[in-house]
């Protein structure tokens, strides 16, 4: 892929380009390259995904509204976090996240992939590591 500058615009919860996600929810794309992507996500308040890793790539939350509370393995809160505040997630940590707020939650994430020996063209899989949790996506 060759390098190219990408404008991208996000009109809000609201605007056109959404994609329904298998977890429940909402994705908005804005670039991606073979080196980052991006894209902007929204659950409804009382959302939550299951325990996983990405293991082949970095990421980087940034709450846009609502709130959201990272869990890691055995459910340790990571991060509670307001508009504004973010999480890095290095990849091959276990977590998974909640919104917690009275207003749907819009992140911000942005990830990189991890190269495997050296070689940014192989990557390892990501892998889910709990079953879903109830009333959750």
């Amino acid at each position: 892929m060759e390098n190219q500058v990408q404008r991208f615009k996000y009109g809000g919860a609201e605007s056109e380009g959404w994609r329904q996600i298998p977890e429940g929810g909402k994705s908005f794309p804005l670039c991606t390259t073979q080196y980052l992507a991006s894209k902007i996500l929204v659950h409804e308040n009382g959302f939550h995904n299951s325990l996983h890793a990405h293991l082949k790539e970095d990421g980087q939350y940034i709450v846009l509204g609502g709130r959201a509370t990272f869990h890691g393995a055995e459910d340790q809160v990571i991060a509670d976090l307001g508009r504004l505040e973010g999480v890095f997630i290095p990849h091959g940590t276990s977590y998974w996240f909640e919104s917690t707020g009275d207003e749907p939650l819009e992140l911000l994430r942005v990830s990189t992939p991890v190269a495997v020996g050296g070689d940014p063209t192989r990557q390892p899989a990501g892998v889910s590591l709990a079953p879903e949790r109830d009333g959750g996506a």
